[in-house]
């Protein structure tokens, strides 16, 4: 999710482009997903995914529509959780393909390092899915600081703490 949604959804709250904003978003992920430009990417789970963003966005829309811009959050981190949970029983990882468009051959013990990986991601991507319902119920304020700051330095903590590991391992083994 861009982190300039939030922004957006600030901007707009009170009016009607609200929901012109959140359409616009949810075509701008449906499409990188199904226009990857790179085949190993743009596999199945990406239609996966694609199908449960359109699938809940059409749920909340109907039932709720008020609460889809500020559900949006909710929807693509628990996309990305059933993508890395997809891969989980249908290897190869998640994590497995970003390293393999780095280096053609992984070891066992990079196979393993990648299985652990996209377990993390998927735990973490149900936790920031909670905690970004969870901020509903407190206030507006909070909502956007946790989804538009909060959240995507958790994401870097645990982006850059993957790629430093094998490394700062391998130092010290």
């Amino acid at each position: 999710m861009p982190f300039t949604y939030v922004l957006w959804v600030y901007l707009f709250k009170d009016t009607p482009w609200i929901y012109f904003v959140t359409l616009t978003f949810a075509v701008f992920v449906l499409l990188k997903n199904l226009l990857a430009p790179n085949k190993k990417l743009r596999t199945l789970i990406w239609v996966v995914q694609t199908l449960f963003i359109l699938i809940c966005s059409v749920i909340i829309f109907i039932f709720n529509a008020t609460q889809l811009p500020y559900l949006y959050p909710v929807i693509i981190n628990l996309s990305i959780a059933l993508s890395f949970m997809y891969t989980l029983y249908k290897p190869p990882y998640m994590i497995e393909t970003f390293m393999r468009l780095r280096k053609e051959s992984l070891t066992q013990d990079e196979v393993s390092y990648a299985k652990r990986l996209t377990i993390i991601w998927f735990i973490f991507s149900i936790f920031n899915a909670c905690v970004s319902l969870w901020t509903l119920s407190i206030s507006m304020n909070f909502w956007m600081l946790y989804n538009g700051l909060i959240a995507y330095i958790l994401m870097g903590v645990l982006l850059l703490s993957g790629f430093a590991y094998p490394y700062i391992k391998k130092k010290y083994d």
